[in-house]
């Protein structure tokens, strides 16, 4: 569905960046494998299910090692410089953007 979205958008907001797009395939990854070595498990194979999950937890390391330089990471700073802000009584314009 966000793949769709971003398909039918792309001529009002662009194509989108490598970063996009590689967000966009580490959480499909991760579903995908994280549901694929749960019905290995379930059904008792495990030749397949242990390197399936091996790599789903390879990629969700990886998202949390991308977190830092990914565009998600903006709104948490954002959002801790608003309420920096905010407590300090500093900058109050900076609420207003």
């Amino acid at each position: 569905m966000v793949i769709t979205n971003r398909r039918k958008n792309a001529e009002k907001a662009g194509n989108g960046s490598y970063y996009d797009w590689l967000f966009i395939s580490i959480i499909f990854v991760i579903v995908t494998t994280g549901i694929l070595s749960e019905v290995l498990r379930l059904a008792q194979i495990p030749l397949l299910a242990y390197p399936t999950y091996f790599i789903h937890l390879v990629v969700v390391f990886f998202l949390f090692a991308y977190a830092p330089y990914s565009k998600m990471a903006h709104m948490v700073y954002r959002m801790t410089a608003l309420v920096f802000a905010k407590y300090s009584g500093e900058r109050k314009e900076v609420l207003r953007t």
